[in-house]
């Protein structure tokens, strides 16, 4: 069987959505069964297909009210696709309908599967949130338009979707009242553990990790300082806060009250102490928040809103995890703090989060659910 594995991000990408993207291309890449190529900007790889993710491209597509440059490059590589004669096609993200639009009336029997990091039409509500005035409303505009009609376009020509929660699923069902699909839910699976080796002499370490560019992200690390960490003592602790792109106003925190701020770092090995506890005190947002996944997988607990906990009821529901907090207030969060500095076992702690992880969140459950998507729904059907 044939498979094309098409994304618009760079595989290798350390973000949430580079991140959901390796989830597919490892899980593939294990199946001895297929034939597989890749349609992607990941030189590193050797992608089969290599496209050209530049600014040129990404104006020209929202031009045309299309929502990714894919829209462009696909122009000049169709041919290639048409010659591979894929039997499946998976999607890595909503934003390329308009690819499984040309696909499927090419070859109405092909099996074109889609996953969501997101619903793309809320999450462009956020991204638009960093620039500022009449820009701000024409970047709107243009986004919520092409991401709408490329989003409909993925539910409307796709067999099977595949979603990161249900409460995307719910979601996506109110937006574009689709015919029912094949569909399933695979959360974030990250491919390893982590191992916190870094010493620190503070009792503990409070950590936010994140796009610091991102509203949800940005906005809940300042309501935390504000509402949080400054009403706490916090002479023994640290709060440190690292991601890319972070305004004038979340470095002006970097050493204050206790506070770092790592705009760019390697790796968070060389950043995070093995005595810290991760927080995600985000109010809004869009999809399945990957940092939780990558906490456990350090062997960290969390301290969380409800918002960011959601896709992780499976985790939160385990037994008796005492390794996840939920705070959706100042006080709640006050109060689980207070707790987990009370209760603190790093080992405890680090065992439960890696149960926890290795359980949910690993890759090889990725890999077992596509590999049974493709066998029981696609396999056997050839055009």
């Amino acid at each position: 069987m044939k498979v094309l594995f098409i994304t618009p991000n760079d595989i290798n990408s350390i973000n949430g959505g580079g991140i959901n993207v390796k989830k597919l291309y490892l899980s593939l890449k294990s199946i001895e069964e297929i034939e597989l190529k890749v349609y992607s900007p990941t030189e590193a790889l050797k992608t089969d297909i290599l496209s050209k993710k530049n600014k040129i491209n990404d104006v020209l597509s929202r031009l045309a009210f299309h929502s990714n440059y894919m829209y462009i490059d696909w122009k000049f590589n169709k041919n290639k696709i048409i010659e591979y004669s894929p039997d499946v096609v998976i999607l890595s993200n909503s934003r390329l309908g308009f690819i499984a639009k040309y696909l499927k009336n090419k070859w109405p029997n092909i099996k074109i599967i889609t996953q969501l990091d997101n619903i793309e039409l809320d999450y462009c509500e956020n991204y638009v949130e960093k620039f500022k005035g009449i820009k701000k409303k024409l970047i709107k505009l243009i986004e919520r338009k092409s991401v709408y009609r490329d989003e409909k376009k993925a539910f409307d020509y796709s067999d099977s979707i595949i979603f990161l929660t249900e409460r995307d699923k719910k979601r996506a069902k109110t937006l574009y009242e689709y015919k029912v699909k094949k569909e399933y839910i695979i959360p974030i699976c990250l491919e390893k553990k982590i191992e916190l080796n870094k010493k620190s002499n503070k009792k503990l370490n409070f950590i936010f990790l994140g796009s610091l560019w991102y509203y949800p992200n940005y906005s809940g690390i300042e309501w935390f300082i504000k509402n949080v960490w400054k009403n706490i003592e916090y002479d023994n602790f640290q709060l440190i806060i690292a991601g890319s792109k972070p305004s004038e106003t979340i470095k002006a925190y970097n050493g204050k009250d206790n506070i770092v701020v790592y705009p760019n770092f390697k790796s968070v090995e060389e950043i995070i102490p093995e005595n810290s506890v991760f927080i995600s005190p985000i109010l809004e947002g869009a999809g399945m928040k990957v940092k939780i996944a990558e906490a456990l997988s350090m062997g960290l607990p969390v301290i969380a809103t409800e918002e960011s906990l959601i896709g992780y009821d499976e985790a939160i529901n385990k037994g008796e995890n005492k390794c996840i907090y939920k705070a959706n207030t100042n006080i709640e969060f006050i109060n689980k703090i207070k707790e987990i500095v009370r209760d603190y076992s790093q080992i405890k702690m680090k065992n439960i989060s890696n149960m926890i992880f290795e359980e949910y969140y690993y890759i090889d459950r990725c890999k077992d659910e596509i590999s049974k998507i493709l066998e029981i729904n696609l396999s056997k059907e050839q055009r």
